[in-house]
């Protein structure tokens, strides 16, 4: 179970409630976008992530974002504090709609939408149930709505982003481009810009859009 109480979480569960209060779909990058912006501005406090050598004060891994908003859906944090999350897929990445509720003092069994028995059946009063919020992709099976295509892992995405830069040899090219030359089914700008920040860490980046961001191969 995760630590709510974390900074990071917490940064996390309030950046979310922020959303909701706007009325704003996000997507997970979204909320590593807006952390990072708040934290390098001065607003959001996360030593756990402070960089003295880089470029900005802190350095905070989408991955390490993700791993915790994971974390907190799975383990119905949103739910206790009065949100629910509904997940559409966009045939690219996971887009996501808080919207308020009661929140729960008691825990939850699941924060995902699925239609089958009640996970606190009992044989004396039994109770179909059916809930409407997100679906995680081991839920699939027997669901009208269809599974994202299965992910590259992060070593063949290198291995791609390499050689497409290598072929690319004294041109300047986008991020946006890369991943629209290597064709790797669910990763985004965001994601394949930290593989290249990771390959060409003397280039100059703006720090705005990860599509828009420039690369000299």
């Amino acid at each position: 179970m995760c630590d709510k109480n974390s900074n990071l979480n917490k940064a996390i569960l309030t950046q979310v409630q922020e959303f909701a209060t706007n009325n704003v779909t996000f997507s997970v990058h979204d909320v590593t976008v807006e952390l990072r912006k708040k934290a390098n501005a001065g607003n959001l406090n996360l030593p756990e992530f402070e960089d003295n050598n880089g470029q900005y004060k802190y350095n905070i891994p989408h991955a390490s974002v993700k791993t915790s908003f994971l974390d907190l859906l799975s383990d119905g944090i949103f739910t206790e504090i009065g949100l629910q999350l509904n997940r559409t897929y966009n045939q690219v990445y996971f887009e996501y709609n808080a919207v308020p509720v009661t929140p729960s003092s008691q825990p939850v069994v699941t924060a995902y939408t699925q239609t089958g028995p009640n996970p606190n059946y009992q044989a004396t009063n039994p109770q179909p149930y059916k809930t409407t919020s997100c679906i995680p992709s081991s839920l699939y099976g027997n669901s009208t709505q269809k599974a994202p295509p299965t992910k590259l892992d992060r070593k063949s995405v290198e291995d791609k982003v390499s050689n497409y830069l290598d072929s690319h040899t004294g041109l300047q090219v986008s991020i946006e481009q890369i991943r629209a030359g290597i064709k790797c089914n669910g990763w985004t700008c965001a994601e394949i810009l930290d593989i290249v920040k990771a390959q060409y860490p003397a280039n100059k980046f703006t720090g705005n859009y990860p599509s828009k961001e420039m690369v000299n191969a």
